[in-house]
């Protein structure tokens, strides 16, 4: 009767648990074989066509090419590089260890995640990065294009700030 409950007793009286078990077949197991997250920069990036945002590219240190960092999603805006990482995990230490780099490339520097980022990791990259970092919380991963459109247009504002961006 209850859906909910799927508690069952066996014929020896004790109580059973049943506990789900969700498996793909082979054919979607290999298609998503390490490829968790790639979805969210995907989805990201299909919302930012309007700023013909590209998605998967390796930007490098201009002085050293073998330091590399490997961008989500990033456009270019008004002659800005706005890079975008997009985390499907509360985990953000590679971006914490690539905060320099991304600190020479990105004129902004914008973190989303559809999980909950711990407050220290969230002050050491904004700290690192100052007003070129923005963070977008799951609650607005649907509305990227405009919380996006909204940041760059009060970056626009700041001209002082910006150069006239």
């Amino acid at each position: 009767e209850d859906i909910h409950d799927v508690n069952l007793r066996c014929s020896c009286g004790r109580k059973r648990y049943v506990i789900p078990q969700y498996l793909f077949d082979d054919p979607i197991t290999k298609l998503i074989k390490n490829k968790h997250g790639y979805w969210f920069a995907w989805y990201t990036w299909k919302q930012l066509n309007q700023f013909n945002a590209e998605n998967s590219l390796i930007l490098t240190n201009k002085q050293n090419k073998s330091i590399k960092y490997n961008a989500d999603v990033c456009f270019a805006y008004k002659n800005k590089l706005i890079v975008i990482e997009c985390k499907d995990t509360s985990d953000v230490e590679d971006v914490k260890q690539k905060v320099a780099l991304i600190n020479e490339i990105a004129d902004i520097f914008v973190l989303a995640t559809t999980s909950k980022v711990d407050q220290e990791s969230l002050e050491f990259i904004s700290g690192e990065l100052k007003n070129k970092f923005q963070y977008v919380t799951l609650k607005d991963v649907d509305n990227l294009s405009s919380v996006i459109g909204g940041f760059l247009k009060s970056k626009t504002r700041a001209s002082t700030l910006f150069d006239g961006f």
